[in-house]
């Protein structure tokens, strides 16, 4: 509440009526609040959308999403797997946070194991609440080592998932749709981040393929011209 007073009239010098003012601004506080949470969404969605354009690189890339979605979010830890969609398994490409059991057990996973292969083989974001009040469908490694709440989204691009990025905390959350779709967009722009940096490696063994072949053939064909003289 937003108190204030003021003289509303007077005799001489008493005054002999006061006017107060009573505000309720229980939600412009909580708006604004909620402005100042988006503004910090789009900002972090900015810092990793800058590193994605500026470098090829999957680590450098993976390493920043994942530091800025645990920093967003307040979450305790978490983890990155990436997809081997042929053989339909995950392997955990990089961690932050977690303990060494944990890390053991979600080192690979198939599709549909755990909460990290549902999100792979289902292609959609899951949320967890409270992994510990229930039994999770599917069940989850990291309940066993104390964590409570847990977001999983698909890194993907072009409907084709390149793997997962979830976040794990060590107390029972109930995660905003603004911060299921911040995440979500970060997993996006991972998996085009990914597909890119793929892309470009590839291009570089075709290129050294290529130099190979050249050198071979440059050899060959001063050979031959030695062999004339």
């Amino acid at each position: 509440l937003q108190c204030g007073g003021s003289v509303f009239s007077r005799e001489g010098e008493h005054v002999t009526e006061v006017q107060f003012v009573v505000r309720d601004i229980t939600q412009a506080r909580q708006r604004q609040q909620q402005l100042l949470r988006r503004n910090q969404q789009l900002g972090a969605l900015a810092t990793l959308a800058e590193v994605a354009n500026s470098s090829l690189n999957i680590d450098e890339i993976a390493r920043n999403t994942l530091e800025v979605a645990l920093e967003s979010t307040g979450m305790s830890g978490g983890a990155i797997h990436l997809a081997d969609a042929k053989q339909q398994v995950l392997h955990l490409y990089l961690q932050s946070g977690l303990p060494d059991e944990l890390v053991a057990d979600i080192r690979t996973l198939k599709w549909g194991e755990a909460v990290p292969g549902f999100v792979a083989a289902s292609g959609q974001a899951m949320v967890v609440d409270d992994m510990t009040s229930r039994t999770p469908a599917p069940p989850s490694p990291a309940a066993r080592h104390g964590f409570r709440s847990t977001i999983v989204v698909p890194v993907k691009t072009k409907g084709e998932t390149l793997g997962t990025l979830g976040l794990l905390s060590q107390h029972e959350l109930e995660f905003t749709s603004e911060v299921v779709e911040m995440v979500t967009a970060m997993g996006n722009q991972l998996g085009i981040a990914v597909a890119n940096a793929r892309l470009y490696e590839k291009q570089l063994r075709e290129n050294e393929k290529l130099a190979g072949l050249l050198d071979i053939s440059s050899g060959s064909a001063q050979q031959l011209e030695l062999e004339l003289l």
